[in-house]
């Protein structure tokens, strides 16, 4: 009786803690991949529990409505082990490679094993292979094949951890991607040597929790690196991510960044007032991540009116007009009585470390310049036609 109450009260405190992280992800955290594929693990481990929970409630009651219930809810509960094992490792790639977007024939292949798992499951409802109950007792029971679940879950689970091991021992990385890498290789491995030691006792999940929790805290400590009024990354996001690509030695595609000013700011502020220039900046912003909303590229608010955007693109000249044609469409729907334009310049990162990346810096700054001169001369001469 004691045991069963500290494994709810155990559960209760971690479903508490997943609910609110959940709920706070929800209202705080954009659509990128990253966040998505999070919220799946912290949807998946709630699942788990919910469904550890109710089972240790209904295991051994005897009874015709506790035993189908016990079926129902112990095929659900091993299917979902996988899945959450499955979204973990997918996770751990993306949060701890990230450089690299996963493909999506990858994580369906990937899914494969876990889809094969599901239909050996139901199979298992008519010849007791991976699990049965017991009928007289209600009580859950491993059936001969039942090493299976423990293979493809935990098979997951040490993939992640390998994946974060070799981060550990080879990638530089920031203290705090550091940390929660050994979160991802310790918490699982933790977990399963002490379901191996103690089967009874599983507390593989509530680990899991600790180490989703740690992600989630490092995700609101990374708000500090947030612009308030835009909701994208500042400036201090953008020295950091500088400092990190002056570390890294080889890139699958090489980086441009980006930079942009937007043209005659002043103007707007001075003509219709600064909430109306605030609200440029935010449909500016807004615009940015439209044009790059299918792609990984890396945008902020470099200062004042100014945008950056690191992104690795086979030709840097077309994704410069598509940023033009985005603010062309625009302004032909936006009923605001000014144009919102942007000066776009760029540059490639050639070569490695910081040097390479200041240069960069420099040149787009100059390539901005020249186009910002391009773009005054020709409202300029605009201007003159009217007149």
């Amino acid at each position: 009786m004691y045991e069963l109450f500290y494994r709810v009260e155990i559960n209760a405190v971690c479903l508490l803690l997943l609910v609110w992280i959940i709920y706070q992800s929800r209202i705080n955290q954009d659509q990128q991949t990253k966040n998505i594929l999070f919220r799946n693990v912290m949807i998946s481990s709630l699942a788990v529990l919910v469904l550890e929970t109710v089972q240790l409630f209904v295991n051994g009651r005897v009874g015709t409505v506790a035993y189908i219930a016990n079926y129902a809810l112990s095929f659900v509960y091993l299917a979902m082990n996988a899945v959450m094992a499955y979204n973990w490792f997918v996770y751990t790639l993306e949060f701890i490679i990230g450089k690299t977007k996963l493909k999506r024939v990858f994580t369906t292949a990937v899914f494969v094993p876990v889809v094969f798992f599901i239909f050996l499951l139901a199979v298992s409802l008519f010849n007791g292979s991976i699990f049965y109950i017991e009928k007289d007792t209600n009580l859950f029971t491993k059936g001969s094949f039942y090493f299976i679940q423990a293979i493809i879950t935990y098979g997951f689970f040490t993939a992640a951890a390998f994946v974060a091991l070799v981060t550990v021992i080879f990638k530089r990385n920031t203290p705090s991607k550091m940390i929660i890498a050994l979160a991802f290789l310790l918490m699982p491995l933790l977990g399963g040597l002490f379901h191996m030691l103690f089967p009874e006792a599983k507390i593989i999940w509530q680990l899991l929790a600790v180490s989703q929790m740690l992600v989630f805290c490092d995700g609101r400590f990374s708000l500090i690196s947030i612009d308030a009024l835009t909701g994208i990354n500042n400036r201090r996001s953008f020295d950091n991510r500088m400092r990190m690509l002056s570390l890294e030695t080889v890139y699958e595609k090489v980086p441009y960044l980006f930079m942009m000013d937007i043209n005659l700011f002043k103007n707007i502020n001075d003509s219709y007032g600064h909430p109306e220039g605030d609200l440029a900046l935010v449909n500016t912003a807004k615009l940015l991540k439209e044009v790059f909303k299918t792609t990984d590229a890396y945008i902020c608010r470099y200062g004042g009116d100014e945008f950056a955007v690191v992104y690795a693109c086979e030709n840097a000249e077309e994704v410069q007009e598509r940023i033009h044609k985005a603010f062309e469409d625009y302004n032909k729907t936006s009923g605001k009585p000014y144009t919102l334009m942007l000066s776009v310049g760029y540059a490639k990162l050639n070569g490695t470390g910081k040097d390479a990346v200041v240069k960069m810096i420099k040149q787009a700054d100059l390539s901005l310049y020249d186009e910002k001169r391009k773009a005054h001369a020709l409202i300029a001469r605009s201007k003159k036609k009217k007149n």
